[in-house]
Order: structure tokens, then C-alpha cells, then sequence
């Protein structure tokens, strides 16, 4: 039966994710013993807000069905349809164009502050009178979702050491998409209640809020606000509490270091993004961008819509979704355990290869929808759960993390959070964009050329579209495995020096930043100015920066 398959299919997720996680090597003892209990608990309280983001974005694919069937809104045009589902994502564009202003209230008040607009959004939709009011509730709480897209990787990037960073930045989509599931699972348990399934948003927010005590001041925000001659005290205060077991001498000697490879942010926005810092920028807008348009909201906001397309109830519908969500949750625990071990380059394309066969299956499902092929609709049916399976779990591991665990990498500190900010504001459009048209595009398509017909055209161009994904990221994507923060920021390609050092085991303190010791791997020589000088690679030239660098 249908079950019984997509028990099976969650079985196999396990079972892999298993013997994967017993095949890989263990992480070097220092790696965990750096991420201290503290460390931990400030990435896990900021991650909140991911499952804010997650179930914010993710129930209003269950709510939305039984909305439409509410006296008050009904009937709803599929232009109002698209309204509801992307005023928010208006809303996150918004609030991912206002996330540079991090750098000038400081990282943890602005998580404080995106906390709150979770509980005010959710709250007012619960008690809408009208399409106005749900629309702007909706908003507000997308300005929360588009804040903390970029800003909880951008903190959790700047507080975690360079051995597990992808680990630990892997915790935030693993969280946003367990808020994804949990909103499913709401929907399928409330039933016809949409006003609690939207209104229940707020109890994670308000979790936030009161264990906000863990989330302490980035220290690398702190140092980037001063110069290396006047390192603050609340810098040192902020590492102390993030790594109390650490001697104070050398935890000043870990905020000089930074110091000295952290010019002051940059006053001039966006506009060096465009003249320094481009190619940065051109990395930055493609991986975000390149993971909305691969179709992936689609499947989640409207999944229920296309299985209900499919053939299901509106209940079983739900069940579907939920079992496919798990699988998704599944694939992104294993991200987690592979990201710093395989890197990320290897599992993007990997994924993209995946998420264009499971594209492929949604294809070929609607394509025999009742034909000899067919019989009962039983094929389509499954086939579309499969596709739906094995998209949305290879998302998991190419486009679905890249973002959130690489976009603070490709920016160096003094313009991160300006570069976080333009990129994430460039993936809520295009998710805006994608969101808005879909209802509108199947409508019109379905007119012409049959529901069936017209979901396989939809499912075709986003193949299409991540195909040419794969080329561009092959093409153009770094591998930052392994690097510190500020050597991540430097990389430009993948042939650059710096890439090549990804490979290897540098030395470094608790943050990442470089240690001098007589015997130095290849990724400390390229941030040891002395050294650098004496050791640069055939084929590279050395740039005049104040760090000695070494570019190809």
C-alpha cells in the first residue's frame, strides 16, 4: 500500500543515514572539545528563530486549504491564493535587506529584535478579520523569516570554531526544516482550525526570548567595531563566556589575531560589494538565487496542493507531505555529519545531480496521469511521493544548506553582513518571484493544456533549472572546508591557494584564526605575512594586502 511505501522509504533514509554516519571518521578531539557546552547553547537558542523561520513558512501549505473553505475568505481567487503564501516572503525580502543593520545595533540585539517579530506576526494573523489584516500579520512575521535567514548563519559562523563551523552551521537549516515538519504535523492535527495552526507560531519565539541570556555579543562584531590598538573589553568579556575554559592571555591573543585580519566595516554598504568585493557578491546572489528557482517553495508550500493534483485527499495529502518532510529532515542530519568531513562542493553537486532524477519522477508521474499506466491512479500516486522523496531529500543536501552555511563564508568581516544581507535579499525575491507566479502559471497552463500536462511543463523548466545550477556551481563555487573564517572570506575560486588549504589540517585557536608554530600546514603559511613572503606557490603571485596573502 501507499503506507506501507513510504514507511519503507523513511526506513531506507535511517538505515543509510546510519551506516554513513558509522563510516565516517571520527572529528578530531579538539575540534569538539572547542565548541564548548556555551557555544552550543547560543547556536541552539539562535536556531529558534530558524524554527520560527521554518514553521512560518511552512504552515500556510496546510492552513491554506482549510482557509479557503472559511465564509470570511471564501472563495479565494488563486491570485489571493499566491498573496497569502508570498506576502510573507514580500515581507523577508524586506527584512533580509535590513539585515545589514547588524552590523550597527550588533548580532545579538537583532536576534532579540527578529524574535519579536515572530510573536507579533503570527498573533495578529491568528485573529484576522479579513484578507487585509491576515496579509499583513503575514508580512510582519516575513520580515522575522527574512532577518534570520542570513543572521542566525552569520552569528553562528562568527562564534564557532573553524573545525566544526559547517557542522554547527548545519544546525540551522536541520532546525528550520524540523519547523517545516512540526508545522505539517500542526496542520494535520488541528484540522479546520487555521487561526491556531498560524497563532501557535509565537510559543517558539517566546522560548527565544526567555532563554535569550545564551546568546552572547559576536566577538568578532566587537573587535570590527574598534582597532587592534584598542581591543574592547566586551569583546574579551563576550569570549570568555563563549569559552570559559581558556586561559584570558590566550583568548587576548585570539582577539589580536582577529583584530589584525578584520579591517573596520566597511561604511560604504553595498557600494563595496559592487567595486571591492564582486566576486564575493557574484557567489553570494548565485547560490541564493539558484536555490529558489530550482523550484524547491513550490514543493513545500504548495505540496499538499500538487498531491492533492495527484490524486489524495485532502488528509492524505497532509500524510504524504509529513512523510516526505521527515525524509528532508533526515537527509539534513546527514548534511550535518558530512558537511566538514566530504565538504561542501562535493554534496552540492551531488545533490543537484539527485534533485533533477527526482524532478524527472514528478515528470514522469503526471505525464502518465490517466493513461494505461495509470490504473486507478495508483502510479501516480506513488511515483509523485517517490519524486517528491528524493527532491526535496537531495535539496537537503546540495541547495538547501548552501546558502545558510556558505553566504557568510564568502564575505570577509567588514562587509559581512552587508554581503549576507544584498545575497539573502536576492533569494526572497526570487523566492517571491517563484511563490507568486506558480498558483497563476498552473492556472493558465491548466486552461490550455490539462492539469496533468501543465505539471509536467512546471516540473520540466525547474529541471532545466537546476541542471544549469550544477554548471554554474561546478564552475564557479569554493570550497571552504576547513578554513578559518577570515581564509574563507579570501577564497575566489575553486583553483585559488586558498581552496587548496581547505584540504589539509591547519593549526589554529578555538575561533579558527591561524597559530604560529614552528611546523605550519599550507593554510597557516597563507596567513603568516613572514612566511608567506618566503613561500609562494609556482603560478601565484603575492598581492600587496596588510595580511601577505597569496592569490593565483
Amino acid at each position: 500500500s501507499l503506507n506501507e511505501a513510504l514507511f519503507s522509504s523513511v526506513v531506507r533514509v535511517v538505515f543509510l543515514t546510519r551506516i554513513v554516519r558509522h563510516w565516517l571518521p571520527e572529528m578530531p578531539a579538539e575540534g569538539i572539545q572547542a565548541a564548548t557546552r556555551q557555544v552550543k547553547a547560543a547556536v541552539l537558542t539562535a536556531c529558534l528563530a530558524s524554527f520560527c523561520f521554518g514553521y512560518n513558512t511552512g504552515i500556510i501549505a496546510g492552513a491554506i486549504l482549510y482557509l479557503e473553505k472559511d465564509p470570511l475568505f471564501a472563495p479565494l481567487s488563486s491570485f489571493c491564493q499566491g498573496l497569502i503564501v508570498s506576502c510573507a516572503l514580500g515581507g523577508a525580502s524586506l527584512g533580509a535587506g535590513m539585515l545589514s543593520l547588524a552590523d550597527r545595533w550588533g548580532r545579538r540585539f537583532s536576534l532579540i529584535l527578529t524574535a519579536w517579530g515572530f510573536v507579533l506576526g503570527p498573533a495578529l494573523t491568528a485573529v484576522a478579520p479579513n484578507l487585509a489584516v491576515l496579509v499583513a500579520g503575514r508580512f510582519l512575521a516575513g520580515v522575522s523569516v527574512g532577518v534570520s535567514s542570513g543572521l542566525v548563519n552569520l552569528y553562528i559562523a562568527e562564534i564557532s570554531p573553524a573545525q566544526v563551523r559547517g557542522e554547527l552551521s548545519g544546525w540551522a537549516p536541520f532546525i528550520g526544516t524540523f519547523g517545516i515538519l512540526v508545522s505539517y504535523v500542526a496542520s494535520l492535527l488541528i484540522g479546520s482550525s487555521w487561526r491556531l495552526q498560524l497563532g501557535i507560531a509565537v510559543a517558539p519565539a517566546i522560548l527565544m526570548l526567555l532563554l535569550a541570556k545564551n546568546i552572547r555579543e559576536s566577538p568578532r562584531w566587537l573587535v570590527s567595531k574598534n582597532t587592534i590598538n584598542n581591543l574592547p573589553e566586551e569583546a574579551l568579556f563576550a569570549l570568555q563566556g563563549l569559552y570559559p575554559e581558556i586561559p584570558r592571555q590566550e583568548l587576548e591573543d585570539e582577539l589580536a589575531q582577529i583584530a589584525e585580519a578584520t579591517p573596520p566595516i566597511s561604511a560604504q554598504g553595498v557600494k563595496s560589494l559592487v567595486t571591492r568585493h564582486s566576486a564575493a557578491t557574484v557567489r553570494g546572489v548565485l547560490i541564493n538565487v539558484l536555490q529558489q528557482i530550482s523550484g524547491i517553495n513550490v514543493v513545500i508550500y504548495f505540496g499538499p496542493t500538487i498531491l492533492a493534483s495527484a490524486g489524495f485527499t485532502t488528509t492524505d495529502a497532509m500524510v504524504a507531505t509529513i512523510a516526505v518532510s521527515i525524509t528532508q529532515l533526515l537527509a539534513t542530519l546527514l548534511l550535518v555529519q558530512l558537511v566538514d568531513v566530504v565538504g561542501r562542493r562535493p554534496l552540492a553537486l551531488l545533490g543537484l545531480l539527485l534533485m533533477s532524477g527526482g524532478l524527472g519522477v514528478l515528470m514522469f508521474a503526471f505525464g502518465v496521469q490517466g493513461s494505461a499506466l495509470d490504473p486507478r491512479g495508483l502510479t501516480t500516486s506513488i511515483l509523485s511521493v517517490m519524486g517528491m522523496l528524493l527532491f526535496r531529500a537531495a535539496f537537503s543536501l546540495s541547495l538547501g544548506p548552501l546558502p545558510f552555511i556558505m553566504t557568510s563564508e564568502l564575505f570577509p568581516q567588514e562587509v559581512r553582513a552587508s554581503g549576507v544581507a544584498f545575497s539573502w535579499t536576492a533569494n526572497w525575491c526570487a523566492n517571491f518571484t517563484v511563490s507568486q507566479s506558480f498558483p497563476m502559471l498552473l492556472s493558465v497552463l491548466s486552461a490550455t493544456f490539462g492539469a496533468s500536462r501543465s505539471m509536467v511543463f512546471i516540473m520540466g523548466g525547474f529541471m532545466v533549472f537546476c541542471l544549469v545550477a550544477f554548471v554554474l556551481l561546478w564552475w564557479m563555487l569554493p570550497e571552504t572546508k576547513g578554513l578559518s573564517l577570515e581564509d574563507a572570506g579570501a577564497a575566489t575560486s575553486p583553483k585559488s591557494v586558498y581552496l587548496q588549504a581547505a584540504f589539509s589540517s591547519p593549526v589554529t585557536s578555538p575561533l579558527g584564526s591561524p597559530v604560529s608554530q614552528p611546523l605550519l600546514s599550507r593554510s597557516d603559511r597563507l596567513m603568516s605575512p613572514k612566511i608567506a613572503s618566503r613561500s609562494v606557490p609556482q603560478g601565484c603571485a603575492e598581492t600587496a594586502t596588510a595580511h601577505g596573502r597569496i592569490r593565483c
